[in-house]
Formats: structure tokens, C-alpha cells, sequence
């Protein structure tokens, strides 16, 4: 997920996270994991303000720093 520096700020990226967990739990996902690098100041942000939890690594991927996870589970 990315939003370009034009629409920062706008609420835009908690906005399509949001639609992407809906998503997921619509198509029957308990969990969602997302990745990102550790340039991305805002996505890191983004992500620990909206309930993920740093988790180890769960794929190989060269270019990520961080892994993040979120129970949807209520």
C-alpha cells in the first residue's frame, strides 16, 4: 500500500487500510500481515497507530524491515 506524497495527511492511507481489513474479514481472513521498509516512516506509523504488532518475519522479502500483524478477530 502506498499513497503518494500529494494525498498524505488526507486520512487516504487508514481509509484504505481499513477497506483492506473489511476485505479480509469479508472473504473469512482472521488475521492480516503486512510488511514494510524502514524508510517508510508514515506506513510504520500507520501501522502500529491502527493496532499491528511487530511480528518476525513470515516471508522473504528483501526489501522489508518490519512485519506487521492485526487480529480481526473481535
Amino acid at each position: 500500500m502506498w499513497v503518494d506524497e500529494a494525498w498524505r495527511g488526507k486520512g487516504l492511507g487508514r481509509r484504505l487500510l481499513t477497506l483492506l481489513e473489511d476485505q479480509a474479514k469479508g472473504l473469512g481472513y482472521s488475521v492480516v500481515k503486512l510488511e514494510t521498509n524502514r524508510l517508510l516512516h508514515e506506513a510504520i506509523q500507520l501501522y502500529r497507530t491502527q493496532g499491528y504488532q511487530g511480528v518476525t518475519p513470515f516471508v522473504e522479502e528483501p526489501c522489508a524491515d518490519y512485519w506487521f500483524e492485526k487480529s480481526l478477530e473481535c
